[in-house]
């Protein structure tokens, strides 16, 4: 009685399921890697350090390019003996300019005075300019600042792309699981099916005397393992949709299958060519190789501190007094000037020191990555190799399971063999079907693995 009660329960779970299939919409990999990367706050993050990198290099590039500031000043300067002699409060009026390009920076000003009515007025212009010719940087330290800046865009640039790639993986691993998850349910349900039809079939042989009362309790006890069994599968699915919905920024109450398909996996993929495209593809390794430009720059920095430093100055001085005798007066000069360290306490020796050591680190570290790569593309490879042979084993075991239970059938028919001997048939038939279902699920993860591997 309990054992029908199950079994109602089962026709009326696969019956509603029908119904519904006919509303629930079945999401592809593709909808999912759609909505997924939209959501994925890796991905956000990713984005919004780069345009900080991309906003914060232009306004390097700014200050290198020609800028240009006005100022302009109105006042009046006098002496207390004048203020007693006239009423007359002297007018000075200014325009100032101020510039730069690069490593070059300038200043002009432009003065008029006007002053008591028996001095008139005055007009003085100055104008003053330095250049950096050599600070030990090729192009200027200012250049150096613009080459890390540049290269934090492209090392921000990577971090976008590994967050896609790694976005894109870990969607595919969970749509796949809820993919194998399903098609076990699928396989548990057959189960189900099939212990249930050994069930009747025993409890009909029962009823007309060609079967004991132990015989059908056999295919019940095995048709409630399969009910049971059916279940947990059931579970796992909804389990695996509700983390896939999570991932991707989705509602994990959302009602929704997914496709029942696996993707088609080779296994002959040749090592050599996997190894190319990782060093090719992978950020992590590239970013390495950002890392040692970076250190470049740094090193001719710290050989800099020790470097003369040559400037080019140069004024020039303009005035012209308007009385009824005029007068004007002219003066230009031009220098050069050298600065150079003579007592650092070390520091640039200890500078070169470090980024030297940083150097060593980083090539350790990319070195390590490159050997790291080429031992997760062998293991993987030789795992997918294991599972070929697994899946062509499990086939041979699965076509032998299911001539075992049509022997133990016919014998069980013919009063040869007992109801145990079929229903353990039955059971291990239904194992080699998982078991063949489990490598190909288990293949495809491993492929998935492998394409995240190499940076694809």
């Amino acid at each position: 009685m309990k054992n029908s009660h199950l079994t109602l329960i089962l026709l009326f779970a696969i019956v509603s399921g029908a119904a519904r299939a006919e509303t629930v919409k079945t999401l592809t990999v593709a909808d999912f890697l759609e909505a997924g990367m939209a959501s994925a706050s890796g991905i956000v993050q990713a984005d919004i350090a780069l345009d900080s990198a991309v906003e914060s290099n232009a306004q390097t590039k700014a200050a290198r390019q020609f800028n240009l500031d006005a100022k302009g000043s109105l006042g009046s300067a006098y002496g207390l003996g004048s203020l007693a002699e006239s009423a007359t409060v002297p007018i000075e009026a200014g325009t100032t300019l101020e510039g730069s390009a690069k490593d070059v920076s300038f200043q002009v000003g432009l003065t008029q005075s006007f002053l008591s009515p028996t001095s008139g007025t005055a007009t003085s212009l100055s104008a003053s300019g330095t250049a950096t010719l050599w600070d030990g940087y090729e192009g200027g330290k200012g250049e150096a600042t613009l080459q890390k800046s540049e290269i934090s865009v492209d090392t921000k640039r990577l971090d976008t792309s590994l967050a896609r790639k790694t976005a894109r993986y870990e969607i595919r691993t969970a749509y796949y699981t809820s993919v194998g998850d399903l098609r076990l349910w699928h396989l548990k349900q057959d189960a189900v099916r099939t212990s249930g039809e050994q069930r009747k079939k025993m409890e009909a042989k029962f009823s007309v005397g060609n079967a004991t009362k132990l015989d059908v309790q056999e295919a019940q006890a095995t048709e409630l393992s399969a009910i049971i069994d059916e279940k947990e599968a059931a579970a796992t699915y909804i389990a695996s949709k509700q983390s896939l919905a999570l991932l991707c920024g989705m509602d994990p109450e959302i009602d929704f299958e997914v496709t029942t398909e696996l993707p088609a996996v080779d296994t002959n993929a040749n090592q050599a060519i996997l190894l190319s495209e990782g060093l090719t593809n992978r950020d992590d390794i590239k970013a390495y190789s950002l890392d040692l430009k970076s250190n470049a720059v740094e090193s001719k920095l710290a050989q800099a501190l020790t470097a003369p430093t040559v400037s080019a100055t140069s004024d020039l001085s303009l005035t012209n007094n308007w009385t009824k005798s005029s007068s004007s007066g002219a003066s230009i000069s031009l220098g050069i000037s050298i600065g150079l360290p003579v007592v650092d306490a070390g520091n640039a020796a200890a500078r070169g020191r470090e980024v030297e050591a940083e150097r060593k680190l980083i090539e350790a570290k990319k070195k390590s990555a490159v050997a790291s790569l080429r031992l997760d593309i062998t293991q993987t490879l030789k795992t997918m190799e294991v599972l070929a042979e697994k899946i062509t084993l499990a086939e041979r075991m699965l076509d032998i399971a299911k001539g075992k239970v049509i022997v133990a059938q016919a014998r069980f028919d013919e009063g040869l063999g007992s109801a145990y001997d079929l229903m353990t048939t039955i059971s291990d038939q239904a194992s080699a079907a998982v078991d063949l279902e489990q490598a190909r699920i288990n293949l495809v993860q491993a492929s998935i693995k492998l394409e995240n591997i190499i940076g694809r």
